[in-house]
């Protein structure tokens, strides 16, 4: 092999690792995509002050209730992307969130890193979680959502197979740089634009400021003259 060639062969192999590094990119203030072709809602185009709250990684007991009066109170729905076995061993709060006018969407079975499965395991995640809301609501879930944003293409198929669309987030609440809630619900409302999806989460740790942010968030959408929907009916605003 002449030098030449050699050195055309270390480019070629340079260039492939390149692009196996980038192909998850971390996306600034958002998660990750799997690669420039996959297809994901992150917001939504829309006319009218309008934004969809998304709440993650529940139910669970100590906080989901604390969110679901909030949201009760500000006559607010919401889309819950709930955690398969949580829904399991808290189906009485799939109920409520049903019951409240809200949406439930789903978010796998245990919450795995994703880019760690194979293909089957992430077929399997995906199926399971999306069948717990089945058999608890009667009802089959319209959105997937991945753990961490990670999105991966078995993942998504998966999701496209059940016929749920993937949906990540263009605003979170829980900011680890800040210290109150009060702080974090004015981050995202100086932030905020019509159609842009929230993120919060009540489960999977200590959720306590997530719920007093959460009060501070609605009223302060409330008062800059937004109405807080679900993910189903953002979209059906979207031009």
């Amino acid at each position: 092999m002449d030098r030449t060639t050699a050195r055309t062969l270390l480019a070629l192999v340079a260039v492939t690792l390149l692009m196996v590094a980038v192909s998850f990119e971390v996306v600034q203030g958002g998660p990750k995509i799997a690669s420039a072709g996959t297809v994901l809602a992150r917001r939504a185009e829309v006319s009218d002050r309008v934004v969809a709250l998304t709440i993650d990684d529940g139910p669970e007991a100590r906080y989901t209730p604390s969110v679901l009066d909030t949201l009760e109170r500000h006559h607010v729905r919401a889309t819950f992307f709930v955690v398969g076995e949580a829904a399991e061993a808290q189906p009485a709060l799939l109920r409520r969130e049903i019951a409240q006018g809200c949406e439930v969407a789903a978010h796998t079975w245990d919450h795995p890193h994703m880019a760690g499965l194979s293909a089957d395991e992430a077929r399997r995640e995906v199926q399971r979680g999306a069948s717990a809301i089945e058999l608890i609501t009667g009802r089959k879930p319209r959105y997937f959502r991945p753990p961490r944003g990670v999105v991966t293409t078995a993942a998504v198929d998966a999701a496209k197979s059940l016929g749920m669309r993937t949906v990540l987030w263009s605003a979170c609440l829980e900011h680890s740089g800040l210290r109150t809630p009060e702080a974090e619900a004015k981050r995202v409302l100086d932030l905020v634009h019509p159609g842009d999806i929230i993120l919060m989460h009540d489960g999977l740790g200590d959720r306590r400021g997530s719920v007093l942010a959460l009060d501070a968030l609605l009223d302060g959408l409330q008062e800059r003259g937004y109405r807080v929907v679900t993910l189903s009916e953002l979209f059906a605003e979207a031009r």
